[in-house]
């Protein structure tokens, strides 16, 4: 599954920031900056999706996959102490990102795009589609979208 899934990243522009537990944070627009990174982070969404779903025809009782996206800025490097240094992002769109995949949950979606990425697509491929509005725990009441099918 991380094979499958890491190399749709990499295919796509964006950088591994880590594993935790069965996900993957990805970052797209660093450590450089990328042309086009909202349309590639959104065509990679759309991409993991397809991949998985097949990989999940493929092997009994494995869960659906869900994707949380967003767009802003955030505070990329090396971060910890001593020998434990990673580099990594944070911020609040990292933040959101990680909440907003938990929101698939109450859509029934499994990719959902926050209202930051949604206003920079607007009127550019690809299209979104409203998925309505829900509290988001720390962010308040957001308005939410997903892929057009």
């Amino acid at each position: 599954y991380f094979a499958l899934t890491c190399g749709i990243v990499l295919r796509h522009g964006g950088m591994i920031d880590k594993l935790v537990g069965d996900s993957i944070h990805a970052l797209f627009n660093a450590p450089l900056d990328q042309p086009g990174h909202e349309a590639a982070a959104l065509a990679c969404a759309a991409d993991l999706i397809a991949a998985t779903e097949q990989f999940r025809q493929q092997n009994d009782g494995f869960g659906r996959t869900r994707i949380g996206v967003e767009s802003g800025p955030a505070v990329l490097g090396d971060v910890g102490f001593g020998t434990r240094i990673d580099y990594t992002a944070h911020g609040p769109a990292v933040n959101l990102a990680a909440r907003l995949q938990e929101a698939n949950k109450i859509f029934g979606s499994q990719i959902c795009i926050g209202p930051a990425l949604a206003a920079r697509m607007a009127g550019k491929a690809p299209a979104l589609s409203p998925l309505g509005e829900a509290e988001i725990r720390s962010f308040g009441r957001l308005s939410l979208f997903t892929l057009r099918a």
